[in-house]
């Protein structure tokens, strides 16, 4: 199922549409890497994302799209805030949606409409969907933007801020490490000097203190730009569940 066109008025319900089969046909991250690095006007494309969501001061991004699991049984892939190996982290794995999980990125598909990407548990979440359906015109614009650049194969608008920023230290970058055997992806901070040769997953402006934010060299301009980044590798568990110190 997916949404009207976004031109189109906004709603929760219209946000909230969902397709399995949908996320199921995503390529796998380095395909996904490999073909943004193809595209030489990323960064004009960022500075204009950008630039919306600093005027209109709304927590969205973008999030390179990829897929980490094969969904069955009608679950998606939804983020929580929890500790993993004693540190706070952003755990995402298949589940079953409730009323307490808010879509927090979106697909484009061809014919113009939208079906949730990933869904997360996290209050800022809902509360910034709530500024997207009063005022939609920043999340259409990104839209726009996207499919006149030719992104959306690539590239998901996204809500990056969360409340549980307040347990994290955003001196550090937020790497993204994919478990296999867990069938979750797991976000946690480390060292700058640990992550330079991860792949960036996400990409949003500092909008307010509960965004993901690092100075980063990725984005080339005459000035320093903030830049809310991921990074992912992918590894083996050391723990059978996420939740296990």
């Amino acid at each position: 199922m997916t949404t009207s066109d976004p031109i189109l008025p906004l709603t929760l319900t219209s946000l909230s549409m969902f397709s399995a089969e949908r996320y199921n046909n995503l390529p796998n991250i380095e395909y996904a890497n490999n073909e943004l690095k193809k595209r030489t006007n990323f960064n004009e494309f960022l500075e204009k994302v950008f630039a919306i969501t600093l005027e209109s001061k709304i927590e969205l991004g973008l999030r390179l799209i990829h897929k980490h699991i094969s969904l069955k049984d009608d679950k998606a892939m939804i983020e929580k805030y929890t500790e993993f190996n004693n540190k706070p982290a952003l755990i995402t794995s298949a589940d079953f949606v409730d009323e307490k999980t808010y879509p927090a990125s979106w697909l484009l598909n061809k014919d113009k409409t939208l079906s949730v990407f990933e869904y997360s548990r996290d209050l800022h979440v809902i509360r910034t969907l709530n500024k997207v359906v009063k005022d939609p015109l920043p999340f259409r614009n990104i839209c726009q933007l996207i499919r006149q650049y030719h992104f959306e194969s690539l590239l998901a608008p996204c809500v990056h801020a969360r409340d549980a920023m307040v347990h994290f230290d955003k001196e550090q970058v937020f790497v993204e490490r994919t478990y296999s055997n867990l069938f979750a992806s797991v976000i946690q901070n480390e060292t700058s000097d640990t992550a330079n040769s991860y792949i960036n997953t996400l990409y949003g402006a500092p909008i307010t203190a509960d965004c993901i934010e690092r100075q980063s060299c990725n984005y080339d301009d005459d000035e320093e730009q903030h830049m809310t980044t991921y990074w992912h590798e992918e590894v083996d568990s050391p723990h059978p569940n996420p939740d296990t110190p």
